[in-house]
């Protein structure tokens, strides 16, 4: 759940600066906050990502962003703000009632 919060936060950040979507996938409002149904489809069940594991599809997509300096920029700016926050002040800094 961390990861869709930190994907949220940096789609925000993204759209107020560029307005232009960071990603395409679909954003729904979900019990905790949102969820973009992609990434809970793909990682849903799992508490943490296997980096020994990546399939072609992610390496491709790692490739790809990396390409964009601000995107990487961005990410890396999301990461810095957030690193210590746990999934529950996460959903409380996305929740909005």
């Amino acid at each position: 759940m961390e990861v869709i919060k930190l994907f949220y936060i940096a789609y925000g950040r993204f759209l107020a600066a560029t307005r232009n979507k960071l990603f395409f996938a679909t954003i729904v409002h979900f019990q905790y906050g949102p969820l973009i149904t992609e990434v809970h489809d793909k990682f849903n069940g799992q508490s943490v990502l296997d980096i020994d594991k990546t399939d072609k599809e992610a390496m491709d997509d790692y490739n790809l962003v990396s390409q964009d300096s601000k995107i990487v920029d961005l990410l890396s700016k999301v990461n810095e703000d957030y690193i210590n926050y746990n999934v529950a002040r996460l959903s409380k800094q996305t929740y909005q009632h």
